[in-house]
């Protein structure tokens, strides 16, 4: 039995931000979530030049796009619904990208850090190790990964 997307194709307003940033500038919302279908392999910006240069180009950035959101729907057991990926985006392209950015904010990914080590612990076996260091001002969070401090 596949799983089910955690909110709808037109749920949009559920996440004001998300819509807000899909409408006015899709290519920045499209590159944060490729860069987690692609488990960092490809930065935020380099898939969101890519997206903005195709919708340039071509005018159909959806033959870029539902390649992603197949990506993220066998990374997740998803159905292929409403449609096909490919029509989906076709015809609901800024609603498609906002249930994919909902859909990996919902299961612990926040594709707004831009950075893999948000969603190292889901696809790896690296350990994440979180140390509090409590200074006469703030706490300090360092984040040791494979013996490597990140920041």
């Amino acid at each position: 039995m596949e799983n089910q997307w955690t909110s709808g194709l037109c749920s949009c307003m559920e996440d004001g931000k998300s819509v807000c940033l899909t409408c006015f500038c899709p290519c920045v919302t499209f590159g944060r979530i490729a860069n987690i279908a692609d488990e960092g392999n490809r930065g935020c910006e380099e898939c969101g030049l890519f997206y903005g240069l195709i919708c340039f180009v071509v005018a159909l950035p959806c033959l870029f796009s539902c390649t992603y959101r197949t990506k993220i729907r066998r990374k997740f057991g998803l159905p292929e619904s409403p449609a096909s990926d490919c029509i989906t985006h076709c015809f609901c392209e800024c609603c498609a990208l906002c249930q994919e950015y909902r859909e990996l904010k919902n299961r612990g990914l926040d594709p707004s850090i831009g950075n893999c080590n948000s969603y190292e612990p889901f696809f790896s076996s690296k350990r994440v190790e979180i140390i509090y260091t409590k200074t006469s001002q703030s706490f300090f969070i360092f984040a040791f990964l494979k013996n490597k401090f990140l920041c």
